[in-house]
């Protein structure tokens, strides 16, 4: 015990009297390539517990990508019988250079505690291309770098490593922002391919894809991704016959990679020419109209159902008119979206109109005209609408009626004759009495307390439903992502209710809700981690939901609630 607080008191001692401190920066690679992220290492070296505040000036073609965790190591050792304590501390900042040549960093200031180390100027040799292949890095590849607003590209994001590279471990340090776009996010397979560059066999994956639609004319760019990768080196293993296959020689090694911007042009979509029915798609589209009858009554509901499928940004599309008419009365409308795997996407609005009067519509024609980029001319498609009737209940008969007239009796005379009911006075003719249509007349009494105890237990359920959700706080969440759209938290809070698992895609997964509606939030999901993530934290983002997952949602909220 003794033995030990000798050599921390010499330790302080030494401390005490040595407080030199000592500066070096080092780069890794010591000379980096454009576009490729490098790291720049301050170690500083001292005898004191102190932490480091580090500040620089770049040039302007150098960025800052971020900073990266502080490594502390420390050493006590005795030299001709002397005891030294040396403390090394590393902050690494990761930077990329967007141009090859001579760069630099200057005014570079060191505080630790109460002093300060400062150097004017430091160089930085970029290269234009890599002295031999590199073993990792990662490209963004599009399908076209020219296109027509509203036109349809694939953005891919591919990790590329070297045959003989076998990596472990991939993370996406910084996902591309894309904010210029309209966007869709695609899940696509993670297998491998082979190729070769330059003679080089490599192997490739597909890291983040991203359908991009552009929404105003001009040049822009594909935001870089930034990714942290581990591999280790593939060699020949001497002693693989002898049952160590496994090893790998060379050692784990990692590496930052960034992938190279992209420049690409929008071009404006041709005035000429340009329809009155251009619906603001650009591609091949098809359009179909289905109905589910086509003679109504008065207040029955019409129903029509328009199938909008294509390549372009159907998110955008909006639902034209179908009907026409004073006596005829939208009542609603509703649209559905669903992305396909192919990069298609198809949306479903679904009409219904209330006939108020007598109609009888003809058969008509809807155009819809999209952009065909491929031949740069404007196509018109042609639905068929078909003719709809409506017949009002209770129209009084025309006076000009052709049935003949009903014989009557008259009494009084002595004798009985039959004559026309036109030819004698009204208080002479015994005429039977006719119920109406309804007979709400005669029972207007009774069926008026028989609704009103109906509409009396139904508001009675109905607010002691509401008031019990209210009470479990379901329906304040379910109204909230109603309002205002979904967020992580809440998507967590209100799955947790309804199944079980240990992360939110299990849950998704476990819950009883429809494939369709399981894909859906998985889908949005995605979208809320991508964002997250490029947001740097912002848990608050929020997606609007489609109507129909959300009433999904709260059946399923009500029926765990019932047991």
């Amino acid at each position: 015990m003794w033995s030990k607080f000798v050599f921390m008191l010499s330790i302080l001692l030494v401390t005490g009297v040595q407080a030199k401190i000592d500066l070096d920066i080092e780069f890794e690679p010591k000379e980096p390539v454009v576009n490729e992220p490098f790291k720049i290492n301050f170690i500083i070296t001292s005898q004191k517990g102190d932490n480091p505040v580090i500040t620089f000036e770049p040039s302007s073609d150098l960025e800052i990508i971020s900073r990266g965790n502080s490594r502390v190591s420390t050493r006590t050792s005795f030299v001709n019988g002397k005891m030294t304590y040396e403390r090394k501390v590393t902050v690494v900042f990761d930077m990329v250079a967007n141009k090859a040549g001579s760069e630099f960093i200057k005014r570079v200031e060191v505080k630790f505690g109460s002093e300060t180390i400062k150097k004017g100027y430091i160089p930085i040799r970029v290269l234009k291309a890599p002295r031999k292949a590199r073993p990792v890095f990662v490209r963004a590849e599009v399908d076209k770098d020219q296109f027509y607003v509203g036109e349809s590209i694939i953005v891919r994001y591919y990790l590329y490593n070297r045959a003989d590279i076998s990596m472990s471990a991939t993370d996406v340090k910084k996902f591309p922002r894309l904010d210029k776009f309209l966007k869709r996010y695609h899940q696509e397979p993670t297998n491998p391919q082979r190729v070769q560059i330059n003679g080089v066999p490599f192997e490739r994956r597909v890291i983040y894809t991203a359908q991009l639609f552009g929404e105003t004319p001009g040049k822009y760019k594909i935001d870089p991704i930034s990714l942290n990768t581990r591999y280790t080196s593939r060699s020949s293993d001497p002693f693989g016959n002898f049952g160590f296959g496994g090893l790998r020689l060379g050692g784990m090694k990692s590496r930052t990679v960034r992938s190279d911007t992209i420049d690409i042009l929008v071009l404006p979509l041709p005035i000429d020419n340009r329809p009155p029915s251009f619906s603001g798609l650009v591609g091949q589209h098809t359009f179909s109209l289905t109905h589910n009858k086509t003679k109504f009554l008065a207040n029955e509901p019409i129903e029509l159902q328009l199938t909008a499928q294509g390549e372009g940004a159907l998110e955008v599309f909006e639902a034209p008119k179908i009907l026409s008419s004073e006596a005829i009365e939208e009542f609603e409308t509703t649209a559905d979206l669903k992305v396909n795997q192919d990069f298609t996407s198809s949306k479903v609005f679904k009409y219904t109109y209330l006939g108020r009067a007598n109609v009888d519509l003809t058969a008509d024609k809807l155009e819809i005209s999209y952009f065909d980029p491929n031949s740069k001319t404007y196509k018109t498609t042609n639905i068929e609408v078909p003719p709809i009737e409506v017949v009002a209940i209770g129209k009084k008969s025309d006076r000009n009626d052709s049935r003949e007239p009903r014989e009557a009796t008259v009494i009084g005379s002595g004798e009985e004759s039959s004559v026309s009911p036109l030819s004698v006075n009204n208080s002479f003719v015994m005429k039977p009495i006719y119920k109406s249509v309804s007979s709400f007349v005669y029972h207007s009494k009774h069926l008026f307390w028989i609704v009103a105890l109906s509409l009396f237990v139904f508001v009675f359920v109905l607010l002691y439903r509401v008031l019990a959700r209210i009470q479990t706080g379901e329906v304040s969440v379910i109204e909230e992502v109603k309002r205002e759209g979904i967020s992580y938290k809440t998507m967590y809070q209100i799955f947790d209710m309804i199944s079980k698992g240990d992360d939110l895609v299990s849950l998704i997964e476990n819950s009883n809700l429809s494939e369709d509606a399981k894909k859906y939030f998985i889908d949005i999901y995605k979208d809320l981690r991508a964002m997250f993530k490029v947001d740097g934290g912002n848990d608050d983002t929020k997606i609007k939901v489609v109507s129909k997952y959300l009433k999904e949602l709260r059946k399923n909220i009500e029926y765990k609630q019932s047991f």
